[in-house]
């Protein structure tokens, strides 16, 4: 029945007390298209999905292979710039050599004595660039914060 009508009941006791319960179900003979529409979208979502997951993995693979060329790249600095520490370790021992012996100036000691420490310079910022480019790659690899074995 519709709202607000009740069905007739035919009460054989004499008591005025009434139940009735109703059950109902609906079956769509027609919808139009809808299923068709949702599952095409559903099928669109999917599709979407794929192809972001896709960048994200060429993404992850891009920054992996960036942080693993700036690490290999800051290592052959540093090794550099050891190499840069110890030449100019020996032209500064030269000089002073040269110096205390009194074929040298202090001027030549001074020079030297500069340019050794801009080379302990340049190794330490190798140094502290190959530590951060090892991070950057540990970080891209997930490897960040896990205990080495």
């Amino acid at each position: 029945p519709g709202i607000g009508q009740e069905a007739p009941v035919v009460n054989l006791s004499g008591n005025r007390s009434s139940s009735s319960v109703f059950i109902g179900a609906t079956v769509p003979v027609y919808d139009a298209g809808v299923r068709a529409a949702k599952l095409t979208q559903a099928q669109a979502d999917i599709d979407n999905a794929n192809v972001m997951l896709v960048r994200r993995q060429n993404e992850a693979v891009r920054q992996i292979v960036l942080a693993d060329n700036a690490l290999s790249t800051s290592l052959s600095a540093y090794s550099a710039s050891r190499e840069l520490s110890k030449a100019a370790q020996t032209t500064f021992d030269a000089a002073l050599a040269a110096y205390r012996s009194g074929v040298g100036s202090i001027t030549d000691v001074n020079i030297a004595s500069t340019q050794l420490l801009q080379a302990k310079n340049a190794a330490t910022d190798a140094y502290s660039t190959a530590l951060s480019a090892a991070a950057s790659l540990a970080l891209s690899t997930g490897a960040l914060g896990i205990a080495p074995p």
